[in-house]
């Protein structure tokens, strides 16, 4: 009876000393997201899904639109050198980024082009696809915490509040939103986020859940769960593709400013379209086509500029200041529909279609929208 009373007391007492606090948990977390942090090169492969349903209101019976979406990529840090391959499903949508000495190659189902960004501006455009790295979190993003000790690794658990969720939101596409999150209003979260940690380093990240919230006057719900692990750390290599001179024939000059350019008139502005890797497809039409599903083109006779993408049309009339495309008419001052019916989705790629619009006048330093046509 003593010895049983002796091991139940040990049994007790190395309970009580892997007790850890929610302090001790997240202290420790932070010092393992610090050294993955440290690290000069590193590989990661991530997979995530979600779904997203929209409504016009949280109360509404009525289903507006189901989408359905995953991701597989594999993501390769090397000091200042940094590369990622994803396809996107179901479009079976194949990219593969590099960065570079200032510089991005990319290569979009076999059209490959470069052009200057900065690293910030190459993270910024990844993490709409995948969480490229762990979450940095702090004391008012978690709710609750959990530690698991399992052999040979360590469980943490963080059960997210509201601002926790928000930073899932900014460094990944769970919201649909892509870098559109300041506009998306959170009205309930749950979502949990472990880390599996092994010799003081993050190893793999799961996070699934939940958020509701509003995004262009109408009630979004998504549901999503993503896994990444990482490894090789300090050991990783990038392998450079063999052809990247091939990516440099079609260069997008995003660097040049307005003063670069002198608009006098339609023939000053079809150089500019040309330079850009524009093509010509008749006297009034010309055309760039970005892979097999995207493509930009402005139309003189009609005196729109037009993006296309994944089969759908949508024009931005600059004289009009409207946008239009299947079933929707759009007036951009008013922000109101003019005929038919237009979605928060048609909503969103109309603006993105008169943001390039206004992106190229600001390229050639154009406002008076006259003068493309003269």
């Amino acid at each position: 009876m003593k010895k049983i009373l002796l091991t139940l007391t040990l049994i007790l007492a190395l309970v009580g000393c892997a007790q850890k606090t929610p302090e001790d948990i997240l202290k420790e977390y932070k010092t393992a997201f610090n050294n993955y942090n440290s690290a000069e090169s590193l590989t990661a492969a991530n997979k995530n899904s979600f779904t997203l349903t929209k409504k016009a209101t949280e109360s509404d019976t009525k289903v507006i639109e189901t989408i359905t979406s995953s991701v597989e990529s594999e993501y390769y840090k090397e000091q200042d050198k940094y590369r990622t391959h994803f396809i996107l499903f179901p479009q079976n949508n194949k990219t593969d980024v590099l960065y570079l000495e200032d510089t991005i190659y990319l290569n979009n189902d076999g059209y490959k082009f470069s052009y200057s960004d900065t690293l910030e501006g190459y993270l910024k455009q990844v993490k709409q696809y995948y969480l490229v790295s762990p979450l940095e979190l702090t004391e008012e993003d978690v709710k609750s915490s959990k530690f698991v000790d399992n052999s040979g690794s360590n469980t943490y658990e963080f059960e997210l509040s509201d601002v926790g969720a928000k930073k899932v939101i900014e460094n990944s596409i769970y919201n649909y939103l892509g870098y559109r999150d300041d506009i998306f209003t959170l009205k309930k979260s749950s979502v949990t986020y472990k880390a599996i940690i092994k010799d003081g380093v993050i190893d793999q990240v799961l996070i699934n859940g939940a958020i509701d919230g509003i995004y262009l006057d109408e009630f979004y719900s998504i549901t999503f769960e993503e896994q990444a692990s990482y490894s090789k750390f300090n050991e990783t290599v990038i392998e450079l593709p063999e052809d990247l001179e091939t990516y440099k024939i079609n260069t997008l000059e995003i660097g040049k400013t307005g003063t670069d350019y002198k608009i006098q008139g339609n023939a000053d502005f079809v150089g500019y379209l040309t330079n850009e890797d524009y093509k010509k497809i008749s006297d009034t039409l010309y055309t760039l086509k970005i892979g097999k599903n995207v493509s930009y083109s402005y139309n003189f006779e009609e005196k729109t500029h037009v993006f296309d993408y994944e089969g759908k049309t949508y024009k931005y009339f600059w004289e009009k200041d409207l946008g239009e495309t299947e079933g929707c008419k759009f007036n951009y001052l008013e922000k109101t529909t003019l005929e038919g019916e237009c979605t928060s989705e048609q909503i969103f790629e109309l603006e993105a279609c008169k943001n390039s619009f206004m992106y190229d006048m600001s390229m050639v330093g154009v406002s008076e929208y006259s003068l493309l046509t003269k």
